[in-house]
């Protein structure tokens, strides 16, 4: 499963919390595939691969216990392609 986590950032902290995010490693169920900055109502997105919801929601809540993030919004990705389409 994919998911997304939009976060926002304290601003004084900002660039030292990003770094961190970006050097979050894989552990057991998770898989981080990106972290990007952003310019506008978030500051980063993270996206990440957890093999269930329940490793999904433990990562998340450990990245929301970090130092300098405020507020997180996470979302399940999915695929738009339709079975038919391949």
């Amino acid at each position: 499963m994919l998911f997304v986590v939009l976060a926002t950032l304290v601003a004084e902290r900002s660039k030292e919390t990003l770094e961190e995010m970006r050097r979050l490693k894989a552990r057991p169920g998770i898989l981080v595939k990106g972290v990007y900055a952003l310019y506008g109502r978030h500051d980063v997105l993270m996206i990440f691969e957890s093999e269930s919801e329940n490793s999904a929601l433990d990562f998340v809540l450990e990245l929301r216990n970090r130092v300098g993030i405020i507020d997180t919004e996470t979302a399940l990705a999915t695929d738009l392609k339709h079975k038919d389409d391949a």
